[in-house]
């Protein structure tokens, strides 16, 4: 029975949805004129993709805060290179999704913004004719829809919570170590997912890890 079965959890970036930060970087670049990596990201351009990320500015301010480096900068210009951050999901994972819904209770805990969560939907519908991703899961946790986001803790008591659910029975599988250290200090189980690999690959072997 489900019930008795683990709660699988993942991640969305670099779990299901494959990311390109060099793509993405590269992109700003055109945009902007000016060369950044994960590093020499501007702190206040960090702070605003994390306010973005739990709901707290809209996305007009969030895509002034790029001008403020090149003030010529076109805004749909530089939503198109936010956006190239999301690669294609590969056609197989969505069969494969649905296995899990079916052997294990299933949820999806993500830090997405507003203007990557209707890229993503506009994309699903016209690429794989899905209208509700959701449907593949139980439950669907995105941070700016909650106010808040890994790896603070309070996100995770949220959901603890929701699911009514020992923490102890939580496999929690994204691809950034924070996230998982910060899960598995209120009890959650957590695999760091390196998503070189395909997670179709490797679930059975993080299940079996911390279950078996």
């Amino acid at each position: 029975m489900r019930s008795k079965q683990p709660y699988i959890i993942f991640d969305f970036g670099n779990v299901i949805l494959p990311l390109d930060y060099q793509t993405c970087f590269s992109s700003f670049e055109r945009c902007l004129g000016l060369h950044w990596d994960k590093d020499s990201l501007p702190n206040d351009l960090k702070y605003m993709m994390d306010q973005l990320e739990i709901g707290s500015i809209d996305e007009k301010a969030f895509l002034n805060s790029f001008k403020k480096y090149n003030e010529a900068a076109d805004i749909n210009a530089l939503k198109n290179a936010w956006n190239s951050l999301l690669k294609k999901i590969p056609p197989s994972r969505f069969e494969f999704l649905k296995q899990i819904k079916l052997k294990y209770r299933f949820a999806l805990l993500s830090n997405i913004n507003s203007i990557h969560e209707k890229y993503i939907n506009e994309y699903l519908k016209k690429e794989h004719d899905i209208d509700l991703f959701s449907e593949y899961f139980d439950k669907v946790y995105y941070s700016h829809h909650l106010g808040m986001r890994k790896p603070n803790i309070s996100i995770y008591n949220y959901v603890t919570d929701d699911l009514g659910v020992d923490p102890q029975e939580i496999l929690f599988v994204d691809d950034l170590s924070e996230n998982i250290e910060a899960a598995k200090s209120i009890g959650w189980k957590g695999e760091v997912h390196n998503p070189v690999d395909r997670i179709e690959d490797k679930l059975e072997y993080y299940i079996k890890s911390n279950f078996i």
